[in-house]
């Protein structure tokens, strides 16, 4: 009995088929496996806890015209390209603003290397008619040589506190205790303010921020996965 030989040129067809049907089944299977082992990205419910709010949408900052501690002017581009812990006080707060200052020096010790550089804590004045840039840094020098201070008019000032939800306003003293705070080199008055600590994110909008009292060890456990969700 005779047997028909198959053309050489349909056995490459058959072949040329096998194989891109086994490279499809291979392709379909690889992006499965990666969609199914890789990390995914975490949203804002599942990093808001009862002490990180995360914003569902960030919003832009609203600038005026504000200075640093070594009196130079501040821009837009100073918020972006990196993550901005901001804290609203001023150098003659007598607790919670050192207090805050400390944690947040403490969190940025307890980060790897790689991590912290990537963080600019930043205390801004709520008392521009005290806080001159002279004095700001010497004070954010006191918990880092890395913190920056800004300053600037107050209605500037004001304006960035309310496009983060940051309240602050003047306390008049009593009569009494008046009189201690001249002694002290503090007018007659004190600043009441928001004590929680906003963060921008490299885009320079508002992220987040981090329910007072803040502790230097939740700002440091929780701001590496905020970071990678970005």
């Amino acid at each position: 009995m005779d047997t028909v030989a198959v053309p050489q040129k349909n056995t490459r067809g058959i072949w040329f088929t096998v194989c891109g049907a086994l490279l499809f089944i291979a392709l379909v299977l690889l992006l499965f496996a990666n969609k199914f082992f890789a990390p995914s990205r975490a949203t804002p419910q599942q990093l808001t806890s009862d002490t990180l709010k995360v914003l569902q949408i960030p919003r832009p900052l609203a600038l005026g015209e504000l200075i640093d501690q070594n009196g130079e002017a501040i821009s837009a581009a100073y918020f972006t390209g990196r993550w901005n812990l901001i804290f609203f006080g001023f150098t003659h707060c007598p607790d919670i603003c050192p207090t805050t200052l400390f944690e947040l020096n403490k969190a940025i010790k307890q980060l790897p290397p790689m991590q912290a550089d990537k963080i600019q804590v930043t205390l801004i004045s709520v008392d521009p008619a005290r806080d001159t840039s002279e004095q700001l840094q010497q004070y954010v020098h006191g918990f880092n040589a890395k913190f920056d201070g800004i300053t600037g008019e107050f209605l500037s000032l004001k304006k960035l506190a309310n496009s983060v939800s940051v309240p602050f306003f003047k306390v008049p003293v009593d009569h009494n205790h008046g009189k201690h705070a001249e002694h002290m080199g503090m007018a007659n008055y004190q600043v009441d303010h928001g004590s929680q600590v906003v963060v921008i994110n490299p885009n320079g909008e508002y992220h987040a921020f981090f329910n007072a009292p803040v502790k230097g060890i939740e700002v440091a456990r929780q701001i590496p996965g905020l970071m990678a969700a970005f």
